[in-house]
């Protein structure tokens, strides 16, 4: 997905699911999404900075995704 898609997703989920925060990883393009999106009065997005690498933060949160407090769709829309 393209840069300009990405932006309109943002949009669409949080509105879809009444989002009270929406976390972006202040990383690279999401740095550039966390102000645009900012900027366009999307005020529920929070940056957040990573630590440790990928495969790391995902292992951190299997416990979470297993215990069902994560939607994870079962295919795209």
């Amino acid at each position: 997905m393209g840069y300009p898609e990405l932006k309109q997703a943002v949009r669409d989920q949080a509105q879809r699911h009444g989002a009270t925060v929406v976390l972006v990883e202040d990383k690279a393009s999401g740095t550039q999404l966390i102000q645009e999106l900012t900027r366009d009065g999307l005020r529920v997005i929070r940056p957040v900075t990573p630590t440790g690498d990928k495969v790391m933060r995902f292992n951190a949160q299997t416990a979470t995704i297993a215990g069902g407090f994560v939607f994870v769709p079962q295919q795209a829309p």
